[in-house]
């Protein structure tokens, strides 16, 4: 036979002793004083049962597909992504601009070679750099070797070929 709960088994009990609702009704038959009484808490049915209206501290929560995104991390820019974002380069070929300017000035902006080339690209003669950004502004040298790169290269993933091919552009 299998167990049954607590309260079922109260409520059986009760039944035995003292009948059944509708014995009750039309009977003069009186519960047995040794007899143990349980309380069965009552429940609404389903279909009458109003809900209440949320208040200001409780949400509605309405069932939906949930979605989760991972949260991208908002690191800030370094300077040089600063730098590239300010002279106009797409975000595509920072990898290409940051490659070129790495390997030819270490992103020092007032670097000269024994040549007479300066600044972040190397341009040599360093006067024809001087003309366009004479106080050495990194943004005003990303601009003018951009110009360079797509006017020579066709854009700086063709001067990062070049770059990676011979050694200098």
């Amino acid at each position: 036979m299998r167990a049954l709960t607590l309260p079922v088994a109260l409520l059986i009990a009760a039944l035995v002793v003292i009948g059944t609702p509708a014995n009750l009704k039309n009977s003069t038959l009186r519960p047995n004083k040794q007899a143990v009484q349980a309380e069965v808490p009552r429940k609404e049915p389903t279909a009458i049962r109003q809900e209440k209206a949320p208040t200001e501290q409780q949400a509605v929560v309405e069932p939906e597909a949930v979605r989760v995104e991972a949260p991208v991390p908002q690191t800030p820019l370094t300077d040089h992504e600063q730098w590239m974002q300010a002279a106009g380069i797409s975000p595509a070929d920072w990898i290409a601009v940051d490659y070129i300017i790495s390997h030819e000035s270490g992103w020092r902006p007032t670097v000269a070679n024994s040549e007479g080339c300066v600044g972040l690209g190397q341009r040599c003669p360093a006067s024809l750099l001087l003309a366009d950004c004479p106080d050495l502004d990194p943004v005003c040298q990303l601009k003018a070797f951009s110009k360079y790169a797509v006017n020579r290269y066709g854009s700086w993933q063709g001067a990062y070929s070049a770059w990676a091919s011979q050694r200098w552009w």
